[in-house]
This record gives C-alpha cells, structure tokens and sequence, in this order.
C-alpha cells in the first residue's frame, strides 16, 4: 500500500487487543508541519529501505520525505542492517540538495542527530543524547541511527539522501537478542498519532538546523554529546586502540587522547564506549 503526492490521509486501525494503533498519518503530520508545502510527503507500509526506495525519487525537490511503517531490509552504517519492525519506529528518508560550495559548508549527519534531539525533546519530552558521530540515546540504549548517503552530483548540484530510524516503541516480545543489550525506545506505551508529530517536529528541525550556522551546529552537537571524558575503543590502522574523548571541535570532529598522552583527531568511524571503571 503506497500513499503518494496526494492528501490521502492513513487512517489509524483498530486492534482489538491493543486498541488504536499508531498509524503514521498524512493529516496529523501536515497539521503539524511549519511549512507543509515544502515537503511533499509518500507514506508507505512496508519497503525494503527507505533510502534504496529514496534513489528512484531524486529528481523530486529537496525537502522531498518517504516514511514507512516497516522496512525489511533497514541500511545501516558500514553495512550493517538496521533493524525495522511494523508500527514500533519511525523509519524516514529526505532529500537534500545542495551546490557543493552548500554541502561543503554543512554538517549534515550531526545537523540530523541536533534535529532528532530537539525533536524528541518537544514531541515526547525525554531527553537524548549522541554517541558520535550518528546514534541518538536515550536511558543509555541506541534509540536511532543516522546514514547520510551522498548519491549523486554534477557541476550545480549535489543530491544527499538522508536516513534516519528511529526506535519510538519496543516491539512486541522485545528486541532481538543481538540488539536487546544495547537498543531502546522512547517510550512504553503507544499514543495515538505521537509517530505523526513525531516526524512533523523532526522534518520541522531539520529544517532550523539545515539552515543554521554550521558553528551553532557544532555548539548544541556538544551540548548533547556523552563522550567526553569517556574511555572509547575504535579501529585504527587495521587495530583496535583505546583513547579518552577530550572534545568535539567545530567541524564536529572526535578529538581524543591516546594512552600514550599523544592526541589524534578521528573525522569518521565508529566508537564503542568502555565500562566505567568503578574505583
């Protein structure tokens, strides 16, 4: 079932177990939207991705929004699946056009993670955090990743797709056991129409923070980082290696110190956070 470029609205059902479900819904998403005309938006059931679905559609505006209510093969960073189940997230991509002298100046993946926060912030009033560079936490699980994808470019114009997933319900019976030490979700209980507002905030803040200073950026990326003065271990040069997190600067860049006292500055990749010690 696809809901595509027109004012179809979809409908919540009924469980008779569960009561309303929480459809995502194109009337609430547009009431709720600053600027409804400049994000036409194709709802759909079920995808393999988002972002794969996203490619057939570049030549659709910048603002342009695909949301599912599943995806079966969600895209995560450096491969990895992002796991996707019926009517418990919010699996979204935008389309983002930019000239390149624009694209060099933005900071689109931790623009994202500010705009996820914000928007989680307004919408459910818990308060996230970022684990560099794109996972959003909360109660310290991952509740949503980030891919940015740049898919193609010319002299005028640079086409980035946007992913994000975002894990508002558990589902039911729980995360998979590979994922139930280390994903979350927003809340427990399902309200109706919060997916809806849920993306309406989200595209709203992204919009702000799309068009906001890249050093404003970078100021409220630290404000909700949890990562200095953490232990992390990360890959570097074909092993692993241990650093403390000493600062996020500008560019948003991971600035850490090794255990040998040198420091090194890390522009992409993937940490993982080491236990506290208990002294």
């Amino acid at each position: 079932m696809v809901y595509c470029f027109g004012n179809i609205v979809n409908t919540p059902k009924e469980d008779a177990m569960q009561g309303p479900i929480d459809c995502l819904n194109e009337a609430i998403i547009k009431a709720h939207l600053d600027t409804p005309d400049a994000h036409p938006l194709c709802l759909q059931s079920a995808v393999d991705s988002t972002n794969v679905l996203m490619r057939s559609y570049t030549d659709r505006p910048s603002g342009f929004v695909i949301a599912a209510e599943e995806q079966s093969a969600g895209i995560g960073t450096r491969g990895r699946s992002f796991y996707s189940p019926v009517g418990t997230g919010l699996y979204v991509s935008i389309l983002c056009k930019l000239s390149q002298a624009e694209l060099q100046g933005k900071l689109l993946t931790p623009l994202s993670a500010v705009a996820v926060c914000r928007a989680i912030e307004k919408t459910v009033g818990v308060q996230p955090a970022v684990k560099w560079v794109n996972d959003v936490y909360v109660g310290g699980k991952k509740v949503c990743g980030i891919l940015a994808q740049h898919v193609s470019s010319d002299t005028e114009e640079q086409v980035v797709i946007l992913g994000i997933g975002i894990n508002v319900y558990e589902p039911e019976g729980g995360f998979p056991t590979e994922l139930a030490e280390t994903a979350g979700a927003l809340v427990s209980v399902s309200q109706s129409g919060l997916r809806s507002r849920l993306l309406a905030e989200l595209i709203n803040q992204w919009d702000r923070w799309l068009s906001a200073d890249s050093k404003a950026v970078a100021e409220a990326y630290r404000a909700y980082s949890f990562l200095v003065g953490r232990r992390v271990r990360f890959a570097i040069e074909s092993r692993d290696a241990l650093a403390t997190v000493t600062g996020i600067d500008d560019a948003c860049r991971l600035l850490v110190r090794m255990e040998d006292g040198t420091q090194r500055v890390l522009c992409a990749g993937d940490v993982s956070v080491m236990p506290c010690e208990k002294g």
